[in-house]
C-alpha cells in the first residue's frame, strides 16, 4: 500500500474574492499572421479530473471571461511550453480516512464546480459586468476491487470520512483533500462469473465542521 507525506498542499476556501483582473487567455486565429483573440477577466468555473487504469491523468478546465477582444499583435509574448511529463494512473492514489493507505481503485473522477453566474449583463453593454461565484460543489466517483469492506461499511453506515486524491510525479506531490465526505450511489459489490469483484461509489464533499470543503 502506498503512503506519502505531502510536499505541497493548497486549500480552496469558500467565500474568498477572486484575484483582481482574473485570468487572461490568447489565441492566434488560424490562417491569419496578425490577428489574435484575447479573453480577459477570466474565472475558473469547473475542473473535471479523470484517472483511468494505465492511462494519463486528464484534467478538463472550464473558464468564463468578462470580455473578448481582438488585436493585431500578441499581448502575451513568446509562449512558454510545459516540459513536465503528465501524471500517470500508477502515480495516483485515493485514500479514505486518515490512515494514508491507498485503496485498490481502478478509476477515479473528481469534479469541482464553482457554479459561476454567466448572465451578469447590463442593457447598455455586450461585456459581462462581473462573474460572481455561486455555491461550490465538489463530487466524484471511484471504483475499487472488493478486497475488504472499508468502503461498503462507510457507505451503509453513512459515515463521514476524509478523502484524499493524490498524485506523485518525479517527486512533485499534489493532493486534493476533502475533509468531510460521504459515499452514496449504488455501492453494492458487483459479482459476475469467476472474475474479480468490484464496487463503485459516488461521493460528495461538504463543509460542516471544517474550514473548507476541499
Amino acid at each position: 500500500a502506498a503512503t506519502s507525506t505531502p510536499i505541497y498542499q493548497h486549500s480552496l476556501p469558500g467565500g474568498v474574492n477572486f484575484p483582481t483582473g482574473g485570468i487572461s487567455m490568447e489565441k492566434k486565429l488560424t490562417g491569419s499572421s496578425s490577428t489574435y483573440a484575447l479573453f480577459t477577466g477570466g474565472r475558473i468555473n469547473s475542473l473535471d479530473l479523470t484517472v483511468r487504469q494505465e492511462a494519463i491523468v486528464q484534467a478538463a478546465w472550464a473558464f468564463l471571461f468578462v470580455q473578448p477582444t481582438t488585436a493585431n499583435s500578441t499581448a502575451a509574448g513568446t509562449p512558454v511550453y510545459a516540459v513536465e511529463d503528465p501524471s500517470m494512473s500508477y502515480e495516483s492514489w485515493i485514500t479514505l480516512g486518515t490512515s494514508g493507505t491507498c485503496r485498490p481503485a481502478t478509476d477515479i473522477t473528481l469534479k469541482v464546480m464553482n457554479n459561476l453566474d454567466d448572465k451578469v449583463y447590463t442593457v447598455d453593454s455586450r461585456i459581462r459586468r462581473e462573474i460572481p461565484a455561486g455555491r461550490r460543489e465538489c463530487s466524484g466517483n471511484f471504483t475499487v476491487f472488493f478486497e475488504d469492506s472499508t468502503e461498503l461499511d462507510a457507505f451503509t453506515a453513512e459515515t463521514e470520512s476524509e478523502m484524499t486524491v493524490s498524485f506523485n510525479r518525479n517527486g512533485e506531490y499534489l493532493a486534493f483533500v476533502m475533509g468531510e465526505t460521504k459515499l452514496n450511489g449504488d455501492g453494492t459489490p458487483k459479482i459476475s462469473g469467476p472474475g474479480v469483484i468490484k464496487a463503485s461509489f459516488d461521493y460528495m464533499a461538504f463543509q460542516q465542521d471544517g474550514d473548507t470543503d476541499i
